[in-house]
C-alpha cells in the first residue's frame, strides 16, 4: 500500500508525502511537524485549515493534543 499525504490552495500546491505503510498518530505527527506550516510558507498563506479524517491516526491523543497546541484550526471531515 502506499499513499500520499498532500496541501493545496487556491494560489499554489504545497508538499506531498509519500507513505508505504500503515502509520501511527506520533508517526502522521512528525509528518505534520515537518511538512505542514513549511508548505504553507511555501505557498505564501498565512493561515489555513487542516482537514482531518476520521481515521484513527488523524483523531488520536497525541495529533489532538498538537494540533491543540499550535492552535490549528481544523475541518472534520468524515471520509
Amino acid at each position: 500500500m502506499c499513499y500520499g499525504l498532500g496541501c493545496i490552495s487556491y494560489q499554489d500546491v504545497g508538499r506531498l508525502v509519500f507513505i508505504k505503510n500503515t502509520i501511527t498518530g506520533a508517526a502522521y505527527e512528525q509528518i505534520l511537524v515537518k511538512n505542514l506550516r513549511q508548505s504553507a510558507n511555501e505557498m505564501g498563506i498565512d493561515s489555513f485549515i487542516l482537514i482531518i479524517y476520521n481515521d484513527p491516526k488523524h483523531t488520536s491523543g497525541v495529533i489532538k493534543d498538537w494540533i491543540d497546541a499550535k492552535e490549528i484550526d481544523i475541518l472534520p471531515w468524515s471520509a
